[in-house]
């Protein structure tokens, strides 16, 4: 695997990313690259959000609704609310080392080894990320411009 691509592995591998929030991330940059597109939120609950609830035209989701369904506006109702909700609760930044795959919050730090030796982590291996990066690993690029 190439570097660029263990950094963000080890970030999806690190955060979970519930069904819904990355059918809305799906469902919002496509609204950003065809929209505005419309979302159906099955019983007005954006937790049961797939992507089969969203469609170019309104009237494509109007066809699939059941009582107590809602229809709105993906990329500024309640979809993207829940995206970026999800988003701001992301870290601000992390440290990924590229060598073993693991994303950490925190800055490596020097250890001991069994002489009392200090050793000190070797940065080559480690990348910092920022924000924009976690929301790129784990939703794209578009998504990353757009909720940055």
């Amino acid at each position: 695997m190439a570097r660029d691509e263990i950094w963000k592995q080890a970030i999806r591998d690190a955060i979970t990313v519930p069904d819904y929030i990355g059918s809305a991330a799906a469902a919002c940059a496509y609204d950003l690259m065809h929209g505005p597109s419309w979302s159906r939120i099955p019983g007005n609950d954006v937790t049961k959000f797939s992507d089969d609830d969203v469609a170019l035209f309104r009237c494509d989701v109007e066809d699939e609704c059941e009582p107590g369904d809602v229809i709105t506006e993906t990329y500024t109702g309640p979809v993207g609310d829940a995206l970026r909700a999800f988003i701001e609760d992301l870290p601000s930044d992390g440290y990924v080392d590229t060598d073993a795959g693991d994303f950490s919050t925190s800055a490596p730090e020097a250890w001991e080894d069994d002489d009392g030796e200090v050793i000190e982590p070797s940065w080559e291996c480690y990348r910092q990320v920022e924000r924009r990066d976690i929301i790129q690993a784990l939703f794209g690029a578009t998504i990353a411009r757009e909720f940055n």
